[in-house]
């Protein structure tokens, strides 16, 4: 019953179902990109580069968004850019969630030391300027697209530690978790199956906006010129290319900032819908 009224709610919710179809038209774009691409997103002609949208090329190929300074085709190259968007979103997410979530249930549930240490890490995570400390892992250790997920992670799971901590130090001495502890099970499996299904709300609210957070930070490093190689398309990296041509040819920086807008507007409407489903405090 739970679960019917869930989906009842989300779908008489048109926030959330704006969102849904935003990112489900996103998702199919980074997973179908092969089939809906009509040109190889690397295939260059300088006989037809900056063509604006609808225009038609040279050997009589269509170009729906128009091509960039090399002569590729835009909507391919926006096509295959939404798989890089989408792997930082939910590779850093994840990363960061878990590495967060286990760190917030061991300091909040086992104190002292622990607490401790993960508290001071936190705090100097927190103090470290983040932008300064992106560019400098990914100049040592090079733009990749798993550098990318590894320096969006280390700088977003402070927010899940603090906010899992805060959680388990609620629960911790609740009736149902001394029960657990004084029949002798190892705290591990109290803190997973006890105490995590609890604190697990807030943590994918969490998750959500972290999702949009790193696609736009991909797209910032990928404008500096840290993000995936520039044979990889991506948003960013188009972003980067266009800054030459905002004058002449508007659509090769108007395209991929459309699509950045859209995914995080759906990702935020998404986050919002449950934010307001799961926190109490808002009286839904």
């Amino acid at each position: 019953m739970a679960g019917r009224g869930f989906v009842a709610s989300f779908v008489a919710s048109p926030k959330a179902m704006a969102g849904l179809l935003l990112v489900l038209a996103i998702l199919a774009a980074a997973l179908l990109s092969s089939l809906l691409a009509p040109f190889d997103p690397q295939l260059q002609s300088l006989a037809d580069r900056l063509l604006p949208p609808f225009s038609q090329a040279g050997d009589g190929s269509f170009h729906l968004l128009g091509t960039d300074q090399l002569g590729r085709d835009l909507l391919s190259r926006l096509v295959y850019g939404a798989r890089v968007s989408l792997l930082v979103g939910l590779g850093a997410s994840l990363l960061a969630g878990l590495v967060g979530v286990l760190l917030g249930l061991a300091a909040g549930y086992l104190g002292g030391w622990v607490d401790d240490l993960v508290t001071r890490l936190a705090d100097v995570q927190l103090a470290l300027p983040y932008i300064l400390l992106a560019i400098a892992m990914l100049a040592i250790l090079g733009g990749s697209l798993v550098n990318i997920i590894l320096v969006l992670s280390l700088a977003q799971w402070v927010t899940y530690t603090r906010v899992v901590r805060s959680g388990v130090l609620s629960i911790r001495e609740r009736e149902y978790v001394l029960a657990a502890r004084a029949l002798g099970i190892a705290p591990v499996m109290i803190m997973l199956r006890h105490i995590l299904p609890n604190v697990l709300a807030p943590v994918i609210v969490i998750a959500t906006f972290a999702v949009a957070q790193s696609i736009v930070a991909e797209a910032g490093l990928s404008f500096l010129g840290l993000g995936v190689p520039p044979s990889v398309p991506s948003w960013g990296g188009m972003l980067a290319d266009a800054r030459s041509y905002l004058v002449i040819a508007w659509w090769l920086a108007a395209i991929p900032g459309l699509a950045i807008t859209v995914t995080v507007i759906g990702v935020n409407l998404l986050g919002d819908w449950l934010r307001d489903r799961f926190d109490p405090r808002l009286g839904v």
